[in-house]
């Protein structure tokens, strides 16, 4: 007689209905997903909130360690004689089983999608990030749902399964942690990464899709439903040859050992982040001789980051593309090889782990060192994918191209270029260029086709004519200047700068660097020490501008935007003429406004040398600028065209400028707010002036920012978020309580 499979699914998903464990497994994993991403991971918070889904999924694993053992504990409790009695076999059974509780968690992880798309109003969601992330973690969720049935019905009594679950599904998720507190081998720590659930989700959460950790759980989930067919059967009485169960393990490790070896990477991420691009390939292809590269890697930090498999995974994509590529993967401590990569420029770095009680420092490498004709270029440490084909195609250009590009800087501020702009020279020199910095007696741009950055304008005329002939003759510059001088070291008072020579040629460019400073309430919170010296004080501060994205354009400059801070900046406007375009890239907020200078003596406007600002933290907190009018100021401005001379009568060939009015904008001051992103688009702005479309483009190909930014009205956005609030938090978990009433009602109505 053929049996009907149809309802005993049905029996079982009826089962998980009318169980209570079940709806409190529903709303632990969507409560659990959107207290982490709304609450713990500050969603709401401007300037730290982020709609990454990385954030989402991060806690899903760690949340199946107790929502899968709540949908399995009373699979089995209870029913041995009456699944006894039914004409299934016991796969008919044990997949039922399965697919019941496999279907109830990926309506919890439906449900959950509501967290996403709540957050959508607020910020830019990726959805192809979404949909991978999603797919995998349905994979894992069936994987420990398979899993916890083995388990469930080894241990038959309820708690038991539970607690036993619970407590392998924590050592699996949890496993590749092991060696951050316990020193094991290097064949041991592969195998824990293996074998640990949460380790095979991390490529999905950031947008890939990797073969290798999707036939794992395809596996896993075969392997799991076995084995339970196998316990089931063998308790009715059956068993099966040791030659069986010895050829089905042969044939696991077998296919795992083939899917680990060959494999499918999909990047799904906005950019392309994980993937080889076509500009790599071209330049890799004009190379004469082969490009060895070496990536020296301590397998300690292998298993301490999953972020370092897509390092090595990217490099052997990179090799296969190119025949004129080969790859080295080099342990340092298995080679003994760490004075050579000393004396090759290559540092270790410091990492802290605990093991046990104590707390400790591990050294540690992960260097890129590319070779080609017996010249050599360094990465020296990378952790991750991100900006990686970036920095290695711009090292291989040199390598190709026989010499770095040149850049002349010259600074000409109250500060000191190697004490207070001390990040400058060594990042330039990071990305590939060779810096040019000339004390003001001694300036010679000779080269035009190398760009010019100018820092400051306390200039002398002949400097100031020297960067004009060099704007004439086509040289392209950015220009980072402030229209008055602040004692960053001392009380932060500031002043305005009269009569600069610079700031008049720049004007009669097109960009006016007006006097007053530039504040906004997109700031920075600084820390203050509160005046008992006890405690600290956190404030706001309107002189620290933070540029959010959603105001910044759609620009090769500021298309991979990660941030840009500005200290004490100055007011910018621009004109256009017919010969030159002047394109704002970015901007201060709507609510952002003008601090003109008093005068110390009587507190009104000046305009002399006594003129200062308001510029203490506390002072600023009790003032009221309600009556100041509220606009945008650009902060970030390019030119394209030709432009007159200002000393001389020449108009200048075909020219591109770029100005930030903020001399302090690349200064130390980056330390305070612990950022490097001035100084990354200070590179990009320089790609930019140099034509070089290609590496900008691959610049960019970075982690998307996903700010929360598409609220912008303070009373909209505190609606919103209560709004969203209330749905997560208190109508979806009602609409879930009302399922099991509407289940009672109905059978009550029945019976």
């Amino acid at each position: 007689m053929k049996v009907k499979f149809g309802p005993l699914v049905k029996k079982e998903l009826f089962s998980l209905l009318i169980s209570p464990a079940s709806y409190a497994a529903l709303l632990l994993f969507f409560i659990g997903s959107a207290v982490n991403f709304f609450v713990v991971e500050q969603f709401f918070t401007i300037e730290s909130g982020s709609s990454d889904l990385r954030f989402f999924f991060s806690i899903m694993p760690y949340l199946c360690i107790l929502v899968i053992p709540s949908l399995t504990m009373n699979l089995w409790a209870a029913e041995h004689d009456f699944i006894d009695s039914i004409p299934y076999s016991s796969f008919h059974i044990s997949l039922a089983k399965f697919l019941s509780s496999s279907l109830f968690f990926i309506v919890a992880l439906l449900l959950s999608l509501i967290i996403p798309l709540c957050a959508s109003f607020f910020a830019d969601i990726d959805t192809a990030q979404l949909v991978s992330g999603f797919l995998v973690m349905v994979l894992c969720g069936l994987c420990y749902t398979a899993l916890a049935l083995c388990i469930s019905l080894i241990f038959e009594h309820q708690i038991a399964s539970f607690l036993v679950t619970a407590v392998i599904l924590f050592i699996i998720n949890t496993i590749h942690l092991i060696p951050l507190y316990v020193p094991v081998s290097k064949y041991i720590s592969s195998i824990i990464r293996f074998i640990s659930f949460a380790w095979h989700f991390d490529a999905a959460g950031k947008g890939i899709l990797d073969s290798r950790d999707i036939f794992f759980y395809l596996i896993l989930i075969t392997v799991f439903v076995t084995v339970t067919v196998f316990i089931k059967e063998k308790r009715k009485g059956k068993n099966y040859a040791p030659i069986t169960i010895f050829l089905s393990i042969c044939a696991c490790i077998l296919f795992f050992i083939t899917t680990s070896l060959y494999y499918i990477r999909m990047d799904t991420t906005k950019t392309k982040l994980f993937s080889v691009s076509k500009i790599s390939g071209q330049l890799l292809n004009d190379a004469e001789e082969k490009i060895q590269l070496r990536y020296y890697v301590s397998d300690e930090l292998s298993r301490l980051y999953p972020q370092v498999r897509d390092v090595k995974d990217f490099l052997r994509a990179l090799a296969l593309k190119s025949s004129n590529v080969s790859l080295e993967i080099i342990d340092p401590e298995d080679e003994n090889i760490e004075q050579t990569l000393s004396a090759l420029g290559v540092q270790s770095q410091q990492i802290q782990t605990v093991k046990g009680n104590e707390t400790s420092f591990i050294t540690v490498y992960s260097s890129i060192v590319i070779e080609y004709l017996n010249n050599f270029e360094l990465i020296p440490f990378t952790l991750s994918a991100e900006s990686l084909e970036f920095d290695l195609v711009s090292r291989i250009t040199i390598l190709l191209q026989g010499y770095r590009k040149t850049v002349y800087l010259i600074e000409g501020t109250e500060l000191s270029l190697e004490k207070d702009y001390s990040y400058v020279i060594p990042w330039l020199e990071a990305s590939g260029y060779s810096v040019s910095a000339a004390e003001e007696s001694n300036i010679h741009f000779d080269d035009i086709t190398s760009p010019l950055i100018v820092i400051g304008s306390n200039f002398n005329e002949s400097t100031i004519q020297k960067i004009e002939n060099f704007i004439i003759d086509g040289g392209r510059a950015v220009f980072l200047v402030s229209g008055n001088n602040t004692e960053v070291y001392t009380d932060w008072s500031s002043h305005p700068i009269h009569n600069s020579g610079l700031q008049s040629m720049l004007s009669y460019w097109g960009f006016s660097i007006d006097q007053g400073l530039l504040m906004d309430i997109a700031n920075y919170r600084i820390t203050m020490q509160s005046s008992n010296g006890n405690s600290y004080d956190y404030i706001n501060y309107p002189l620290w501008i933070t540029i959010l994205p959603h105001y910044v354009y759609e620009h090769p400059v500021t298309k991979g935007y990660s941030g840009l801070e500005l200290y004490w900046a100055s007011p910018l406007s621009v004109f256009s003429t017919e010969q030159s375009t002047i394109s704002v890239l970015a901007e201060s907020s709507p609510q952002s406004f003008i601090q003109k200078p008093f005068s110390v003596s009587t507190g009104n406007s000046a305009e002399d040398d006594e003129n200062e600002y308001v510029t203490d933290p506390y002072s600023l907190k009790n003032m009221s600028f309600s009556s100041l009018e509220k606009k945008s100021y650009p902060v970030l401005a390019v030119l394209e065209g030709t432009v007159p001379g200002y000393y001389s009568t020449l108009r200048s060939r075909y020219t591109k400028i770029a100005v930030i009015p903020d001399h302090y904008a690349v200064s130390n001051m980056v330390e305070y707010t612990n950022s490097a992103h001035n100084l990354d688009l200070l590179i990009n702005t320089l790609l930019y002036l140099c034509d070089d479309e290609a590496l900008l483009s691959l610049k960019n190909k970075k982690v998307s920012v996903y700010d929360v930014y598409k609220i912008t009205d303070a009373s909209v956005f505190s609606r919103t978020k209560n709004a969203v609030f209330i749905s997560v938090f208190m109508a979806v978990p009602c609409a879930v309580l009302s399922i099991p009433l509407i289940v009672f009602i109905r059978r009550k109505k029945n019976v």
